[in-house]
């Protein structure tokens, strides 16, 4: 997952253990250690805080799956019936 890699990689350039960065994102420093397992992913709200406190660099979509990519990119705006 991309958004491991990046977070990772920003954390390591930082000098940023996992306990900080669980402390500065609100987090329990074993959550910060599952996603970098991958057994789990941050919340909605979590994303979003994440991309802020690494200024842009790890976005919300990057942690993403890719069926959920396949979803998103398959979904289509809603039309009323007889409408077109």
């Amino acid at each position: 997952m991309p958004a491991v890699r990046e977070l990772f990689a920003f954390l390591q350039e930082k000098g940023i253990g996992p306990s900080r960065a669980a402390r500065e994102l609100g987090v329990s420093h074993p959550s910060v250690l599952a996603w970098k397992r991958g057994s789990a992913r941050p919340k909605a709200h979590q994303r979003t805080a994440i991309k802020v406190w690494t200024g842009g660099r790890v976005t919300e979509s990057m942690w993403l799956t890719e069926q959920e990519l396949r979803q998103l990119a398959d979904a289509t705006p809603f039309k009323e019936a007889g409408l077109s």
